[in-house]
C-alpha cells in the first residue's frame, strides 16, 4: 500500500515518507524480479542498502552531458560507501562530472548516514544560481572527505586537470596517483575497452577503490557500448581485486528539475539474472553500479572468461 514498504528481511510492514502522488510497485513487476535480492525503501532517504527503492528529484545545475553526471542517489550511494570505506587522499574524475543535485540537498543525504556536513560556503547569487566555485563537482566530492579532486578527458572544454585519450596507455606521471576513480559514464564512449580497464589499473594505489556507474539495457547509440553486469565482476575478480558493491539499478528516462527518477537497486552476482536476460527488464532503463578495490596482488592483464 502506498506510504508503507515491506522489509524482506524481518518480515514487517514500515512506514515510510513515500509522497502521495507516487504509484505502488506493480505486483506484476516483483514477481517478475522474484529471484533476485531486493528490499523496496523511498526517498527522502532512508538508507541507501543493498536493495533499496530510492525515489527522488534531480535538479540540472548544467545543461551540458545530462548522462554524466551525479544524481541524488548516486551521492546517497556514495555516502553509504563511505561508511564502510571512508574516503581520502586524491580522487579522479574520469571526465568532468555534472552535478543532479541541489547543495542544500546534501546536509540531509549526509544525515541519513551518520554524516554531518557544513554548506554555509556553497551560496546562490539573487536569480538563484549559485556562484563562481561555489557549488561544482570538485566541492563535492571535497564534502565527502576527498583532500584532492582532478579530472581527466579528452580534451580541456570542460576544464579538466588531465587531456588524455583513454584509448591509449596513459603517461608515466599518472601511475599510481589516486586513491580513487570515478567512471561515472565514461567508458561505454571509448572504443577500447580493455585499455580503459588497464589505464584504470595503472591510475590507482595499491588500496584504492574504482567506481563504474554505467549504462546497461535500453541505451541504444547513447555510446559506444551497452554493458552487462558480469564484464565487471570477471575481469575484477579475475584480476583478484576485492568486490566491494556489485549492483543493478532501475531508473526513468531523463535528468530534469520536474521528473521524478526511482532507483530500484538489486544485488548482482553472475547468474542471478539469467532468468531476466532475454527481455526481462522491459522498458526501464538499467544501470550498473560496480565498485572494486585493487590489492597488492591485483593484475589488469587477465583477459576474463565469463562466469569463471
Amino acid at each position: 500500500s502506498r506510504g508503507a514498504y515491506h522489509d524482506s528481511q524481518n518480515g514487517k510492514a514500515q512506514k515510510s515518507q513515500v509522497p502521495a502522488q507516487h504509484p505502488p510497485v506493480p505486483q506484476e513487476r516483483v514477481r517478475a524480479r522474484r529471484g533476485l535480492s531486493r528490499r523496496t525503501l523511498t526517498l527522502p532517504l532512508a538508507t541507501a542498502s543493498p536493495r533499496s527503492r530510492f525515489w527522488y528529484r534531480t535538479v540540472a545545475v548544467s545543461r551540458e552531458r545530462r548522462w554524466m553526471g551525479i544524481g541524488r542517489s548516486a551521492v546517497a550511494l556514495l555516502y553509504e560507501l563511505k561508511n564502510e570505506h571512508p574516503f581520502h587522499g586524491s580522487i579522479l574524475e574520469l571526465g568532468k562530472q555534472s552535478l543532479y543535485v541541489n547543495g542544500y540537498e546534501l546536509p540531509e543525504i549526509a544525515n541519513r548516514f551518520g554524516h554531518t556536513i557544513d554548506i554555509s560556503d556553497i551560496t546562490m547569487d539573487a536569480d538563484g544560481e549559485y556562484l563562481d566555485n561555489s557549488y561544482d563537482d570538485v566541492v563535492l566530492f571535497k564534502k565527502l572527505g576527498f583532500r584532492e579532486v582532478s579530472s581527466l578527458d579528452l580534451s580541456s572544454y570542460e576544464g579538466a586537470d588531465h587531456v588524455h585519450d583513454l584509448n591509449t596507455p596513459i603517461p608515466e606521471s599518472l601511475k599510481g596517483q589516486f586513491d580513487f576513480v570515478y567512471d561515472g559514464g565514461t567508458m561505454e564512449h571509448l572504443f577500447h575497452i580493455p585499455q580503459c580497464l588497464w589505464n584504470i589499473h595503472d591510475l590507482l594505489k595499491p588500496g584504492g577503490l574504482v567506481m563504474h556507474c554505467s549504462p546497461g539495457h535500453n541505451h541504444v547509440d547513447h555510446g559506444f557500448y551497452m554493458f552487462s553486469p558480469t564484464l565487471f565482476w570477471d575481469y575484477y575478480a579475475q584480476n583478484n581485486y576485492d568486490i566491494i558493491r556489485s549492483q543493478m539499478f532501475e531508473h526513468g528516462i531523463e535528468h530534469s528539475r520536474q521528473y521524478k527518477m526511482d532507483w530500484t537497486i538489486y544485488d548482482y552476482q553472475p547468474g542471478c539474472i539469467e532468468s531476466l536476460s532475454n527481455k526481462g527488464w522491459g522498458r526501464k532503463k538499467l544501470g550498473i553500479w560496480f565498485v572494486a578495490k585493487k590489492c597488492e596482488e591485483s593484475t589488469q592483464d587477465t583477459v576474463p572468461q565469463q562466469g569463471k
